[in-house]
């Protein structure tokens, strides 16, 4: 299985919430998703769909990228039943994770406090959580066969958001307050699939948020221009500020090479170098940073025009 954040049967496919809660942390703090956005993106995209694990995981056939050249493009070979809709096999767990699998509704925090939860086997063998005694009316149907209710699924993830205390609180506010839920999902959601555009610049359409979010990384935008009297003043002021070329060469080049093309973020207008975590690493000289930046700030406070410091408008 192709794991997407976590393992949804559990760390090394063992359940236990507390555990999986503490991989999800880690995971998604590397996406810079704080415990909110995360219990936010893990309800709400579980809010919908479901898990595909109705068959013999063991007779399918190779991993994609292993399998003959007839084959590729078309994922998994299946021989189980039809090999698609209700035999479907990929993740290995079964089941919708709430009531109404193709509506956004608060039903998902609904199952996950009402009712208990025991693991059981899917018919894949993979470990998933199932509830215990639920009512008839609040089963999910099948997705594929008509008038057939299934029991809800829960992954360790799911349960995570239970059993960890911090989640929990966080899941039960949302649980009370679906319009706030619904706000910080969309919020986490627009993050998690526009972190890598870069800055708000490079979006286009109708739909881009007129708000400016601090995870885009805005920089303020130069409202002046300088004419080269004024160049060669600056040139001259960095010249004599007391630090050596070698000080203000290295420092534009720690600057600039902080450029990501993976995600537009940083470059040469020095504003991730002067901010956590950046201006600790050890690569970056942190003495020498510091004491670089107190000069450059000094220069810039004593301009008329300039209100930021920009280290691209040093390199002329």
């Amino acid at each position: 299985m192709g794991l997407i954040y976590v393992n949804p049967e559990g760390v090394d496919g063992k359940p236990d919430p507390l555990k999986t809660a503490q991989a999800m942390r880690v995971t998604f703090r590397r996406m810079a998703m704080n415990d909110e956005e995360t219990v936010a993106l893990t309800a709400g995209g579980h809010t919908v769909g479901k898990t595909h694990g109705n068959g013999d995981a063991s007779i399918l056939g190779p991993n994609p990228e292993g399998a003959p050249i007839e084959e590729q493009g078309f994922g998994w070979k299946n021989p189980n039943g039809k090999g698609n809709a209700e035999h479907t096999v990929s993740s290995g767990l079964e089941g919708a994770w709430t009531t109404h699998p193709n509506k956004w509704n608060n039903t998902y925090f609904y199952l996950l406090f009402t009712y208990e939860w025991e693991i059981r086997k899917s018919p894949a063998g993979a470990q998933q959580w199932e509830p215990i005694n639920i009512k008839e009316e609040d089963k999910p149907f099948d997705a594929h066969v008509p008038e057939v209710r299934r029991n809800p699924i829960m992954t360790d993830a799911d349960m995570a958001l239970k059993i960890d205390p911090e989640y929990r609180k966080i899941a039960e506010r949302f649980y009370k307050d679906p319009k706030y839920f619904a706000d910080v999902f969309a919020r986490a959601w627009f993050k998690l699939t526009h972190r890598d555009l870069g800055p708000k610049s490079r979006y286009i359409g109708a739909d881009v948020p007129k708000e400016d979010l601090i995870w885009q990384d805005p920089i303020p935008s130069v409202d002046y221009t300088l004419s080269e009297s004024e160049i060669e003043d600056l040139k001259s002021k960095l010249l004599n500020c007391g630090l050596t070329q070698t000080e203000l060469i290295n420092t534009a080049w720690d600057s600039a090479r902080t450029f990501r093309c993976s995600d537009y973020r940083g470059g040469a207008n020095g504003a991730r170098i002067r901010l956590a975590p950046q201006k600790d690493w050890e690569g970056n000289e942190p003495q020498r940073l510091e004491k670089v930046l107190n000069k450059l700030t000094g220069i810039q406070t004593g301009l008329k025009k300039s209100k930021h410091c920009r280290f691209d408008s040093f390199r002329r």
